[in-house]
């Protein structure tokens, strides 16, 4: 049994790292690509500017060569804006892994534990005892993400689709006014890692913060209520 000192100083430790992993992602690095839309608008001018004068050159296949270069800027781009929110959805949940880790090797039983994974399939065991059902899917939402993201297609990107299908959505099919709905079967999954066939949203991220949340706060309270997990 922790005590309430011990158990407020891991609530807010771990409390602190999830929220500044968000913070970094949402204020320091998103913000960078704010201006990819201008910044591929001086690159075509630059290199129309650029553009040599020299009559056996075809005014138009330059042109489209020019076109083709910028848009190439811009579309990488945003394919690793995409990257960074599927990295940082995935970096979240290892993140609550390793608290996890820490916390029942130097909170709960101060001595270093053989097998990891024994750990994380006993805070299953304990916290499925007192968590919503709604939290439990969404605990699991977070753990398939994590896998498709690292490793694409495959058991968790499967399971993944039908937990939530809408991750499978890109921003703007999500936000259409015609609304066409959830894609109607799974698609392949090549490259999460670089902004492709997995759509995290910021939004996304802040539910998944909040979620993290509730669980310590769960598994926390049963080392000060003995009665909370029942």
């Amino acid at each position: 049994m922790l005590s309430h000192w011990e158990t407020d100083h891991y609530r807010a430790r771990y409390s602190s790292q999830m929220q500044k992993w968000v913070e970094t992602l949402e204020y320091r690095l998103l913000p960078t690509f704010d201006n990819i839309k201008s910044e591929t608008d001086q690159m075509l001018e630059t290199l129309r500017s650029d553009f040599p004068d020299i009559e056996n050159i075809d005014p138009f296949s330059a042109h489209e060569a020019m076109f083709e270069a910028a848009m190439n800027h811009y579309d990488m781009n945003l394919s690793v804006k995409q990257g960074l929110l599927n990295m940082f959805a995935a970096g979240l949940y290892h993140l609550f892994e390793q608290q996890v880790q820490e916390f029942n090797v130097k909170g709960r039983y101060r001595k270093r534990l053989s097998h990891a994974s024994d750990v994380l399939k006993e805070w299953d065991e304990a916290i499925s005892k007192s968590l919503t059902q709604h939290d439990k899917t969404s605990l699991d939402e977070l753990r398939e993400l994590a896998n498709t993201v690292k490793h694409g297609d495959g058991g968790a990107a499967r399971k993944l689709y039908k937990l939530n299908p809408k991750l499978f959505q890109n921003e703007w099919e999500r936000t259409d006014p015609e609304d066409f709905g959830v894609v109607s079967h799974k698609p392949d999954v090549y490259a999460p890692m670089y902004g492709q066939d997995i759509y995290v949203q910021m939004e996304d991220i802040h539910r998944f913060r909040e979620l993290v949340k509730r669980v310590w706060d769960h598994y926390l309270l049963a080392f000060t209520n003995p009665t909370s997990i029942r």
